[in-house]
């Protein structure tokens, strides 16, 4: 379960890791042992890719641990319990997702303390 949390951290920065300055990356330690990661875009990068940063841990973990209740059965009740986690920790980002969906097509996006904003090119 300990291992869910950093995965899901990991799997936001993938899409992004090659924007490279336009990132901002920082670890701290919870309770002596527990990561704490934070990632934020502090320039604007594009509406898609934004998307893509904020779904993939969904998917790409849900799809695991579903496929691991098939492939382990007997293990199903244990696997359920880290899908609840992992669909927990996602919920924020699907309501970004959703939010952002709504934006126009080439629209960019930009963190700050508040959240984020859209920026749409005049064009």
């Amino acid at each position: 379960m300990i291992i869910v949390y950093p995965v899901h951290k990991l799997l936001h920065f993938l899409p992004i890791a090659h924007l490279g300055p336009k990132i901002r990356k920082r670890i701290e330690r919870k309770f002596m042992f527990f990561p704490s990661i934070q990632i934020k875009a502090h320039e604007p990068i594009s509406k898609h890719l934004f998307l893509i940063a904020l779904l993939l841990p969904f998917v790409t973990l849900t799809v695991i641990l579903v496929s691991l209740c098939f492939i382990l059965p007997h293990y199903v009740h244990y696997i359920a319990i880290l899908l609840a986690y992992q669909t927990g920790i996602s919920v924020p980002d699907l309501v970004r997702a959703l939010n952002i969906l709504k934006a126009p097509k080439h629209a960019y996006i930009e963190e700050n303390e508040d959240g984020f904003e859209i920026l749409v090119s005049n064009q």
